[in-house]
């Protein structure tokens, strides 16, 4: 029968061989850890930049339509505020339009000391603003006559009556066209998708 020391002593050489094959078990392990988090880490990254790319592509296209709208709601707004305001203050005001450099502006009927100003050359400015790029002027027409290269002004009189007014914008991106009309008589706006938007000007005759 063996003796009890040496029992012990193949016990403990039993015990630090299982724990030597433990530790190469697990240096094996965590190399093959690492080594797959490698990939997935370069898997996720050429994902990310795919999904980069594609949002890239997805925005160019859609901000060219996103700046034609907002240059809508904004002259609308300068349209309707200059309308307002005639109406307000009971005095003439105007809406500048140069159709070569794609600006706009308010013509206020004052100076800049706040008193009424006969001289035009006097008279404040403001509210400035330029198309986005990409959209230009195509088309204004008042009260019938084309203008296509101009700079032209709509009037807005106290009681708040204008001209028959059309203006029609460009989007050159995607060749997409919008009408603002503006009705004489009362002011009002309306927006039309097609391009060659006529309305039939009312004269003396209809009501014949």
């Amino acid at each position: 029968m063996a003796s009890r020391s040496s029992m012990e002593g193949r016990a403990v050489k039993g015990v630090a061989v299982s724990g030597a094959a433990a530790r190469g078990a697990t240096a094996r392990s965590s190399g093959g850890t690492q080594g797959f988090t490698l990939v997935e880490l370069l898997v996720v990254l050429v994902l990310i930049g795919l999904l980069v790319g594609v949002v890239a592509v997805s925005w160019r296209s859609v901000l060219p339509r996103a700046n034609l709208a907002a240059d809508i709601r904004v002259i609308a707004a300068r349209i309707s505020g200059a309308r307002s305001e005639a109406i307000s203050r009971g005095s003439e005001y105007f809406v500048h339009i140069d159709m070569t450099s794609g600006e706009y502006w308010l013509e206020t009927p004052f100076n800049a000391k706040g008193e009424f100003e006969p001289n035009v050359d006097q008279r404040v400015n403001m509210q400035r603003t330029k198309l986005h790029q990409g959209v230009r002027f195509a088309l204004v027409t008042i009260n019938g006559e084309e203008y296509a290269d101009e700079t032209i002004q709509l009037r807005f009189d106290p009681l708040g009556a204008t001209d028959d007014v059309t203006i029609l914008l460009h989007n050159e991106t995607f060749d997409q066209y919008h009408t603002i009309e503006m009705l004489a008589l009362t002011g009002l706006l309306r927006f039309h998708e097609d391009p060659n938007f006529r309305r039939e000007l009312v004269d003396d005759g209809d009501f014949d």
